[in-house]
């Protein structure tokens, strides 16, 4: 079986992780909790770095990752 992943970096400037981490949330939850082929989101912060946050997500496949970019919480 065949899938379709993706990883995606933010280097955010200073003061604005509270208000992205707020919005990525919210497109992570849309997206596992409402979207057939949505298998997994993962959002993860560095430690070491906080103003970076990476995403990890999983698709059936692509064509399911480009219906999740036409989802309300994505926009």
């Amino acid at each position: 079986m065949q899938r379709f992943a993706l990883w995606v970096e933010f280097d955010l400037r200073p003061g604005h992780l509270a208000t992205f981490l707020g919005a990525a949330r919210l497109d992570a939850e849309g997206s596992v909790g409402s979207e057939p082929g949505c298998r997994r989101f993962d959002i993860l912060q560095d430690p070491e770095r906080p103003d970076r946050v990476c995403f990890y997500e999983v698709y059936d496949d692509e064509a399911a990752f480009l219906r999740h970019r036409e989802m309300p919480h994505f926009k």
